[in-house]
Order: structure tokens, then sequence, then C-alpha cells
């Protein structure tokens, strides 16, 4: 089973990356909101990939980064893009309705991209154990 750290301080992201990484990949997720836990949960247990959120500072961000590549071991990183950005309202930029609908397309291609390049991340993850 694939092991994936997720590296959110908004809590509320959780069930949204747990849809992808859980049913759509069967994949273990442990969800951290700081980078100590991160680091902490690293150790413990290596993981397959590591997602980090928008909202994670830069400074927790380069500190996570850094005890990935002083560790030795090869762990992907992946940001998590906005899966689903929400909209003030329905109209657009001039007062023209429709634009919610687009924004709600573009959200759908967003999470099946994302979802791609997780898939993709953890397939090659197994067949490397495969390999070992």
């Amino acid at each position: 089973m694939s092991v994936v750290l997720a590296f959110e301080p908004d809590p509320t992201k959780v069930d949204e990356l747990g849809e992808i990484v859980r049913m759509h990949f069967g994949a273990e997720l442990t969800f951290v909101t700081s980078a100590y836990a991160a680091i902490t949960a690293i150790n413990q247990r290596t993981p397959d990939l590591v997602l980090v959120g928008k909202s994670v500072s830069g400074d927790q961000r380069v500190k996570v980064t850094s005890h990935i590549a002083s560790s030795g071991v090869r762990i992907p990183i992946l940001d998590v893009p906005d899966l689903a950005a929400e909209q003030a309202s329905g109209f657009g930029r001039f007062g023209l309705p429709g634009r919610k609908k687009k924004a709600k397309a573009d959200d759908a291609d967003r999470r099946v991209a994302f979802a791609r390049q997780v898939g993709t991340i953890l397939e090659s993850a197994d067949a490397s154990k495969k390999a070992d």
C-alpha cells in the first residue's frame, strides 16, 4: 500500500485530498498541519509522496523540503492545486451569467489533472517497491 503525506494547515482540505488519495488509489493518507509534524511523520515512516498545500508558508515549505533532501531518500513532492475554487457569485467580470459553470469545469479539469499526477507517482513508487 502506498503512503501519502499531506502537509496542509487548512484541515478543511482533508476530505478533498482523502477522496483522491484513498478512494481512487487505495493509498494511506497521513494529514499534518505543521512542518514539525511533517518532519516527524517522515522520520517515522517514509512516504511515497508528499503533498504540499497552497496555504503552507515559504519557510515551512523550505523546512520540509530541506529535511527530505537531507534524508538521502528520494520522495516526490507535489503542490496541491485549488481543487474547488469558490466564486463569489455566478457572474463574470462584466456581470454576465455563465461564468460559474466555466469555473466548475476548470475545477473538475484541475482535479482530474492532479489525480493523474498522484496516480503516476504512486504507480512508479509501487513499481520501485516490487523491483526491490
